[in-house]
Formats: structure tokens, C-alpha cells, sequence
């Protein structure tokens, strides 16, 4: 849980195209957070929610290494 912003710790293998959205419950697009070109090691993440309710998101971040999501809960 956390309120109102959360870190995403990212390691990286290699240099790469980095897109990261939230998705809501139904599965829709509610923001992006990132689409930018990292280079390779570890990158931090910062979503800051406060603009939205409190409730269970999906981060998903997109890499030439594939692509990972995050359950995570925003309490207010």
C-alpha cells in the first residue's frame, strides 16, 4: 500500500526503450508514467497518485526485455 506516490526499482541489461502505464481494475489506461530510452543498469520509478482514488492499479513497464506488471494498492 501507499499514498500518494511509490517507487519502482527497474535494473535494466541492456540500453532499451522503457514504456510504463497504469491500467485501473477494468483493465483501462488511466496514466503513463514514462516512454523514454534508459540506458542499461538500475533506474527508480515514481508514480505519483494523488490525483486519483484510492484502489488496487496494475503498473506495466515495457522493455526490449519484455514486459512486467506490478499489482499495486493506493490507500488514501
Amino acid at each position: 500500500p501507499f499514498n500518494p506516490s511509490t517507487t519502482l526499482s527497474l535494473s535494466l541489461n541492456e540500453d532499451s526503450q522503457v514504456k510504463v502505464l497504469v491500467y485501473n481494475i477494468n483493465g483501462q489506461i488511466i496514466d503513463s508514467i514514462m516512454d523514454e530510452y534508459l540506458f542499461k543498469g538500475s533506474h527508480d520509478i515514481i508514480w505519483n497518485a494523488e490525483s486519483f482514488t484510492s484502489g488496487m492499479y496494475f503498473i506495466k513497464v515495457h522493455s526490449n526485455q519484455g514486459a512486467i506488471t506490478q499489482k499495486v494498492l493506493l490507500v488514501k
